[in-house]
């Protein structure tokens, strides 16, 4: 189990009350179980419980509670070598179900499939390819909606010189997307 609260002070010139909007508690509650029949390859089953409590009359609009479940394979680095090998395909593939359920009843609650991909593959002696994707909801603890769909994406390869020393590039593009209704503190603003 995990939690943190969250106390921020506001800024000497009072513009903006940051503690009244941002104090919060997140508490988690995860659970991760495995099985391993293969050296190189294992899979996954993971739930998470979890819960945002703001702390401030102004902000229990995002109040919430989350739910998710989630399995997946993970592939492990070959047990001899040194860390700049690249052979083979090290990473993982995650996919799952989320639900943010929002407190308010005026807020929109998210419910689907979220998951991630990041993946290493040996495309030569010492030369990696990675590839990355994820896409889920995000808490969002700084607007007046409480989560984004978020997406990402990432490519890049990385090149052992070596033992200590590699060169990597990666390129990554990153979306975040809100619920189409405008709310301010649970309360629908006309377009």
């Amino acid at each position: 189990m995990q939690k943190a609260r969250y106390a921020f002070e506001n800024p000497s010139s009072e513009l903006a009350n940051i503690s009244e909007n941002l104090n919060r508690t997140e508490t988690f509650v995860n659970i991760l179980a495995y099985l391993q029949k293969h050296a190189r390859a294992r899979f996954y089953l993971a739930g998470q419980y979890g819960s945002y409590a703001f702390l401030e009359t102004v902000a229990f609009f995002k109040d919430s509670h989350s739910y998710a479940v989630a399995g997946g394979i993970e592939f492990l680095p070959p047990a001899a070598g040194y860390q700049g090998q690249t052979s083979g395909i090290r990473g993982s593939v995650n996919l799952g179900y989320k639900r943010l359920d929002i407190l308010d009843p005026l807020q929109k609650d998210y419910a689907g499939l979220a998951g991630d991909i990041g993946v290493s593959l040996g495309i030569m002696k010492l030369t990696a390819l990675r590839l990355f994707f994820s896409r889920g909801p995000q808490f969002s603890v700084y607007s007046g909606r409480a989560y984004y769909l978020e997406t990402s994406y990432a490519v890049g390869l990385s090149r052992s010189l070596t033992r200590l020393i590699s060169f990597t590039y990666d390129f990554s593009y990153l979306t975040n997307q809100y619920s189409a209704e405008e709310t301010v503190g649970g309360i629908a603003l006309p377009k």
